[in-house]
């Protein structure tokens, strides 16, 4: 009798001591400045700084940097109803009671691998990172599960980023694959990398060199950013966003790069990108490459070149377009859009805003005026469309997704339940 309870305690003893320490926020080593950052090579480390950031200053830059892979599947138990705690991921703002920081994250071209995210903040808003000001750069995002029954706004890596004049944010050299599962009243905005981007006055957002392969099944959505709201200058360069884009209403909308842009005033410059997306039923109207651009002013000045978009949507709806969906008139003069082009073997319908061309013109260099083939863009001649150097040359989302389902998804399917 003895021994059978003290195996018993001792179970119980083992079972809460670990249960602690995947929950317990680990203080990371650093001190969050410039010449000893933060080292983050745990999820825990992510937990610490949620918890704690408060202790920032208003104004001031916190520099964090990752050292290692960081494996986040624990985080997957999501929230266990007898135990009553919460195993998933802790988002991290830097609005704070102080005012507001800047968060430097190096993540130095490791990875953050099997992340789930369900917590709601208060705000609504999702990602690893929700709602502030953040210069990211050199992330991989892997096999990320996003899902939430009401949310605002959502992105797998910042749920929403803010620039303003006195603290500019970027996001370079990251990539992203994964899943976002939403539902939600009106209102409902996600983006494969950002949900809803701000740049106020003269502030400068810049996002380079950044990848998503997504599947996305929510209200609005968009493969690479949900919605941008620029009075400042936004410049997103050398950039791809492969997705699959489920709506849940016909009130939706859904872009292959971007949902909703609103140029406000300042400058938006989109060049070197290219959006491979599958827009399936539950939408209204989306675009191949964006829904729909307003220019509020004729401050406006918007300039996209470079760019392609390929993909299928339902031939049965109107208002899809295989390039640009919507375009307001307010800054037509502002408005350029050079040297882009469209799938319109695959896409089936005809866009006045970009270059159609068969998918078998567009497997050959000589198609594209003026793109630079030497350091920007590369091609498998007559074999595969542009692909931006260092990417594979055919985007392998379906085998992602396949592997994603088979090794996740499969034992983790309570998380879909409604």
């Amino acid at each position: 009798m003895i021994s059978r309870t003290f195996f018993y305690l001792t179970f119980v003893f083992l079972f809460s001591t670990l249960v602690y320490a995947i929950n317990e926020p680990i203080m990371p080593e650093g001190d969050g400045t410039m010449d000893a950052p933060y080292i983050f090579n745990r999820y825990e480390n992510f937990f610490w700084l949620s918890e704690n950031v408060d202790l920032f200053d208003n104004d001031s830059v916190v520099y964090c940097k990752q050292v290692s892979d960081i494996d986040a599947s624990d985080t997957q138990r999501g929230y266990d109803s007898e135990t009553e705690i919460y195993y998933g991921w802790r988002p991290i703002t830097t609005i704070t009671s102080k005012g507001s920081f800047v968060l430097n994250y190096d993540g130095q071209g490791f990875s953050i691998i099997n992340p789930y995210i369900g917590r709601s903040s208060e705000l609504f808003i999702e990602g690893i990172f929700t709602r502030g000001y953040f210069r990211i750069k050199n992330v991989f995002l892997e096999n990320v599960f996003l899902e939430r029954g009401k949310t605002d706004y959502a992105g797998c890596l910042v749920g929403w980023i803010i620039s303003s004049p006195e603290k500019n944010s970027s996001i370079e050299n990251c990539n992203v694959s994964g899943t976002i599962k939403m539902a939600g009243g009106t209102g409902l905005i996600c983006g494969g990398l950002i949900g809803k981007s701000n740049i106020d006055g003269d502030a400068i957002i810049t996002i380079s060199n950044c990848c998503v392969n997504v599947s996305i099944s929510s209200m609005n959505s968009a493969g690479f950013i949900g919605e941008i709201d620029c009075s400042g200058q936004l410049y997103i360069n050398n950039c791809s966003s492969v997705s699959k884009l489920h709506g849940n209403s016909e009130y939706n909308s859904a872009g292959g790069l971007i949902d909703n842009l609103s140029a406000n005033s300042g400058l938006i410059a989109i060049c070197n990108s290219y959006s491979d997306v599958s827009i399936f039923e539950g939408y209204s109207n989306g675009g191949g490459f964006i829904n729909t651009i307003y220019g509020t002013t004729s401050q406006s000045i918007i300039e996209i070149s470079n760019c392609y978009s390929t993909g299928v949507f339902p031939k049965n709806l109107s208002q899809m377009k295989p390039f640009l969906q919507n375009f307001t008139n307010s800054c037509s003069n502002n408005f350029t859009i050079v040297n882009c082009y469209y799938n319109l073997s695959t896409f089936g319908k005809e866009d006045i805003y970009a270059i159609g061309k068969t998918e078998d013109e567009m497997k050959y260099a000589s198609t594209y005026e003026n793109w630079d083939f030497e350091n920007i863009w590369d091609i498998d001649e007559g074999e595969s469309l542009p692909y931006l150097k260092g990417e594979l040359p055919e985007p392998s989302f379906y085998i992602c997704f396949v592997f994603f389902s088979i090794v996740w998804l499969k034992p983790h399917l309570w998380l879909l339940d409604d």
